[in-house]
């Protein structure tokens, strides 16, 4: 189970149950998921949230006053152990934008973390962001 710490969470499941994403096997056993939330955002970077809490505090505020949400934003895109590697986060992704796109949003928002920046947990951020390769191509995949 993910644990975020935000009040909101648990908002996820009931308010916004339609836009939580399952993927099962054939037996019914679940073997991915993608959490998203519904905002409201102008489409500028000066607009961005900055942390999941925000975000979320912009969806309860959508829903609460009935207004459309613009776009959605993922918050989680996990896969069991087992199941890595076989393509599914590109598929939870697809799905996203699919939902998206179904509720007559103009966005998904996709905040992602560098894939190895936990091995780096001293270096800031900013610097590992500027980390390249011997053949200049970003350090993280």
């Amino acid at each position: 189970m993910l644990h975020v710490d935000t009040p909101y969470w648990s908002s996820l499941f009931d308010a916004f149950a339609d836009f939580q994403i399952l993927f099962c096997d054939p037996a019914g056993a679940l073997i991915a998921l993608g959490h998203t939330i519904p905002f409201s955002w102008a489409g500028t970077i000066e607009d961005l949230s900055l942390t999941i809490n925000e975000v979320m505090e912009r969806a309860v505020d959508v829903y609460h006053n009935r207004r459309a949400p613009t776009s959605l934003s993922a918050l989680a895109a996990l896969v069991s152990p087992e199941r890595q590697r076989q393509g599914l986060s590109s598929e939870i992704l697809r799905a996203m934008c699919s939902l998206a796109a179904g509720h007559g949003m103009c966005s998904l928002v996709a905040p992602v973390r560098p894939t190895l920046k936990n091995l780096y947990p001293l270096t800031p951020i900013e610097r590992y962001a500027r980390w390249k390769r011997d053949d200049g191509a970003p350090f993280d995949p």
